[in-house]
């Protein structure tokens, strides 16, 4: 990899921040949750090429495809992660630190901690990086169909991909809607859970936590025309579940009305160092997300316990 950002192909000039001809800015409907950093993402597609997208929950990206993701803290570059698809199953990557005056950024592949908005930030390691990249089926995190095709979306959407033949197979439709519950609060709890827990690990990827955990949080596509959706299966597996893992047994993931005895909820409140417990994310992450912790919250508070249903703690 480059030692230095310059070379990566992602600015014509650093200097100016121009793009590079071919670079794409998109961003995904929901944001992984990265401690407060402001993030902006970027992809190239080799010339020519397409994204093998016969299977519509893991697309496969040519070889040459390189995908940046910047992160800023108040308002000043702090650090831009490359993913390169060097061969048909391999991805190598890397990030860069900026420096202060914002005209270079250098290869650091060990991690490191700086100050982020009063706290540290933890820039991982590469192999860190991996440990939820290795949830998707060709490693790419954020550019994928759900994404890319429910309202928000920017930059390079799924209608764009669509319009541009950039796609192998073309999905039968370009924009999704996720339904209500009956609570009118769910469709952004989904869309949050699907990008922070789905799509890096609780799926049917092959390296996915899924089977392990009996937990699958990322939305299906067949799910998304705005129908109802107290059948589909993330809730179905959330929703008065006890629990799969040891460390957790019995505890139920979500009780309705009751959020400090649900674990989803417990879990995504906590940071190493609290009480033993574990968290979630569990990687690369020193601060809560307060505001959708909040919107989980609010969304348990809203849901009606089943009849004659006992919370278990």
């Amino acid at each position: 990899m480059p030692v230095e950002l310059a070379c990566t192909g992602l600015y014509s000039d650093i200097k100016s921040k121009k793009l590079a001809k071919g670079v794409e800015m998109f961003a995904p409907a929901y944001k992984f949750w990265s401690d407060g950093a402001e993030k902006t993402r970027y992809i190239h597609l080799p010339d020519g090429e397409q994204i093998d997208s016969s299977n519509p929950s893991g697309w496969k990206f040519p070889v040459g495809t390189k995908i940046w993701k910047e992160f800023r803290q108040n308002q000043r570059r702090a650090e831009t992660r490359l993913y390169q698809k060097v061969r048909d199953d391999k991805w190598r990557w890397t990030t860069y630190i900026w420096d202060k005056s914002d005209k270079t950024a250098e290869r650091q592949d060990n991690g490191m901690m700086m100050p982020l908005n009063g706290y540290n930030y933890e820039v991982p390691n590469v192999g860190t990086c991996n440990d939820c990249h290795d949830g998707s089926s060709d490693s790419a995190l954020g550019f994928e169909m759900i994404s890319l095709g429910l309202p928000n979306a920017e930059g390079l959407t799924l209608q764009r991909l669509v319009d541009e033949d950039l796609l192998s197979d073309a999905p039968p439709k370009t924009s999704f809607e996720i339904g209500d519950d009956g609570t009118r609060k769910v469709r952004d709890v989904l869309g949050f859970l699907h990008i922070n827990c789905g799509v890096t690990c609780h799926n049917d990827g092959v390296n996915s936590k899924a089977e392990e955990t009996d937990l699958r949080m990322k939305l299906n596509f067949e799910d998304l025309d705005g129908s109802p959706t107290n059948d589909i299966e993330v809730l179905k597996s959330l929703i008065d579940v006890p629990a799969k893992t040891t460390q957790w047994q019995g505890q139920k993931r979500i009780v309705p009305g009751k959020p400090e005895e649900s674990l989803l909820y417990n879990l995504i409140t906590t940071r190493l160092g609290v009480d033993g417990n574990k968290q979630m994310p569990p990687l690369v992450t020193r601060v809560v997300d307060k505001e959708h912790a909040d919107l989980i919250r609010d969304w348990i508070l809203a849901l009606k316990p089943a009849e004659g249903a006992t919370a278990t703690k």
